[in-house]
């Protein structure tokens, strides 16, 4: 099962509008002002989870489920959004409006990636620009897929041994570590690129 669910960072309206256009979703959750840009899109969200301190559009006049938090919560309207899609029976979801000004926010909500790792659960955020996920294990990018021409690899734990073959720089069987930008900017050179974990967990940022 697909979520998809919309924050209330940046979204790109034609992106959004595209992808849901598809109709590869199952659940459609926004996350407060996150339905904001679900309807401008042209489409209604099925669920709309948060402390309704930002959106804009009447709540009234929509069909959507509404679950309410308090505004003094111990957790995000992303994260509740995505505990709805895990209690829902999600076992992918993306995520969108997830990135933006609020660096806290978007940081926050890389969070969201750790969580569905530990969970076993596909994830990625993505944005105009970017497809952000969590790689645990070997992992293997085919280049006519790749989101962008850019691949970063950013390390998270401090025990992250990589290989990488078919970048353009690639890598054997090396620490990665968290205090330098080694894994930043680099390019698919061959048809497939593969990612060997020894150890350790990364984030891919594929980007334009």
């Amino acid at each position: 099962m697909k979520a998809i669910i919309v924050a209330g960072g940046d979204a790109d309206i034609t992106q959004l509008k595209d992808d849901l256009s598809t109709g590869s979703h199952d659940l459609l959750i926004a996350a407060d002002s996150g339905a904001d840009h679900i309807l401008s899109a042209g489409f209604e969200p099925d669920v709309i989870v948060g402390d309704f301190d930002s959106i804009s559009a009447d709540r009234s006049a929509l069909t959507s489920e509404i679950i309410t938090y308090p505004p003094e919560k111990d957790f995000t309207d992303a994260e509740a959004a995505f505990d709805h899609a895990i209690k829902s029976g999600s076992d992918e979801i993306v995520i969108y409006g997830a990135t933006g000004r609020r660096l806290d926010h978007f940081l926050g909500n890389l969070s969201l990636l750790i969580k569905a790792d530990g969970l076993g659960v596909k994830c990625c955020i993505k944005d105009e620009h970017n497809v952000i996920r969590l790689v645990s294990s070997d992992t293997t990018i085919n280049k006519s897929d790749s989101f962008g021409d850019y691949i970063s690899i950013i390390p998270i734990d401090d025990d992250v041994r990589i290989s990488l073959e078919g970048f353009k720089y690639p890598l054997d069987n090396y620490p990665l570590t968290r205090d330098n930008a080694l894994g930043v900017s680099n390019e698919i050179s061959d048809d497939v690129a593969y990612i060997k974990l020894m150890s350790g967990r990364v984030l891919l940022i594929e980007s334009k």
